[in-house]
């Protein structure tokens, strides 16, 4: 079966207007892109009324807050993924030792927040597999709401994950996700995986994403929120003469400006347009966007952003991988199964073929949750689905010329 994952989401966005994440990986913490620490009493001891630290005997609660302080204090939004297979009593004391420390706390199992930094909006249903001396096996399923825990297994023996993945992973799991402590035993699962059951995408989980697009999305922050507060009526006078002096100065500059230009003088030049390679792909995007993205990594979705610099505007490129043998007809009929899951309306006006830029592509529109609607168009080649998606301004600035070139200069080299 050729699985493939919908890509184009408003649920990666940049990480600009994301939580900052706190992984409970196991027995380390780790917070947004810095170091590891390590954390094994404090997992371990989860269960127990008090730990000693430091020689010092405290409250568990306390010993996690001391934690807190120092690593998330002062950040903001931030969201907590916890180990999966904990329960409200272990959250619990997770929240009441962290919510004091960051201005908005969320609490995600971790499973949760691979499935949102792994896969886009229009997946339905993946199994997340965490080793760590014990497998735990996790289906998720996702709804307008985000992802949820559906089921969990705990195996202690590692010969028995064929025998279960058989048994729990049926055609509608579009992706394996595999995560743990030990680089060898992680291996050997997804071996596993790979040999017992149908599934076309069978991945490492990749911690770098996970604490990028893991955490909760935020709202814009409002222009209000950007100024200084006056600390007086007196200032807030002053500041507002000396705004408006500042815009009947620049009226003038700019007056004169016009007034001294030849009428026979060239406009400025506008943006050329520029070739990206990104991976085994290469396309041609506005010169003048800003470009953000995450290191290509082999079977894990790439994403890559241009932003307008004038408005939010911008072009999205998503690849992943797919079999050598697939083909545009075969991966629409996939994308399509999936689209009739979700049955939520979020993916609209789907096409298995269409002309547009010149070759034949897949093409669909997807009206997120939150965010503008985004203008999607596939194109597989060489076992690489590229997913080019358009999304116009806010205030109705088009994307179309933009968007013709990039898909019709979409080329893809060999492995």
């Amino acid at each position: 079966m050729n699985t493939t994952v919908l890509n184009g989401s408003a649920g990666s966005p940049d990480p600009g207007i994301r939580a900052v994440v706190a992984d409970i990986a196991y027995d380390e913490l780790a917070v947004g892109t810095g170091s590891a620490l390590p954390i094994a009493p404090l997992v371990s001891g989860i269960n127990s009324a008090g730990l000693t630290i430091d020689g010092r005997r405290m409250h568990t609660t306390e010993a996690w807050s001391r934690l807190f302080a120092s690593a998330i204090d002062g950040r903001g939004a931030v969201t907590l993924t916890y180990p999966t297979t904990w329960g409200r009593r272990r959250t619990e004391i997770l929240r009441g030792a962290a919510s004091a420390h960051c201005g908005e706390l969320e609490l995600v199992p971790r499973a949760v927040a691979v499935a949102r930094s792994h896969l886009e909006s229009a997946a339905q249903c993946a199994v997340i597999i965490e080793v760590h001396g014990r497998i735990d096996v996790h289906e998720l399923r996702s709804s307008a709401h985000g992802w949820r825990i559906a089921s969990t297994r705990v195996l202690t023996e590692p010969d028995a994950l064929p025998d279960l993945l058989r048994s729990v992973v049926d055609n509608s799991v579009e992706a394996i996700l595999v995560d743990g402590r030990d680089r060898a035993a992680v291996e050997a699962a997804c071996r596993s995986a790979q040999e017992s059951t149908i599934v076309g995408r069978v991945l490492v989980v990749d911690r770098t994403l996970l604490r990028r697009f893991g955490g909760a999305e935020l709202p814009p922050p409002r222009v209000d929120d950007a100024l200084p507060p006056a600390t007086t009526r007196s200032r807030g006078r002053v500041v507002a003469a000396a705004a408006t002096a500042l815009v009947v100065i620049a009226a003038a500059v700019a007056v004169g400006v016009m007034a001294m230009r030849d009428a026979t003088s060239p406009a400025p030049a506008a943006a050329v347009d520029r070739s990206v390679d990104l991976g085994r792909a290469s396309l041609t995007v506005p010169g003048g966007w800003r470009q953000s993205s995450e290191p290509p990594t082999e079977g894990v979705v790439s994403r890559t952003t241009f932003a307008a610099p004038d408005d939010d505007s911008r072009l999205i490129v998503l690849q992943n991988t797919v079999r050598d043998t697939s083909t545009l007809a075969s991966v629409a009929v996939s994308l399509r199964n999936r689209i009739d899951q979700r049955g939520d309306g979020v993916v609209q006006e789907f096409s298995p073929s269409t002309q547009f830029a010149g070759r034949e592509v897949i093409s669909y529109r997807e009206v997120p949750v939150s965010g503008g609607p985004i203008r999607w168009y596939l194109t597989v080649e060489r076992g690489l689905q590229v997913s080019i998606g358009c999304q116009s301004g806010s205030a109705g600035e088009s994307v179309d010329a933009q968007c013709r070139a990039a898909v019709g200069s979409v080329r893809v080299t060999e492995r």
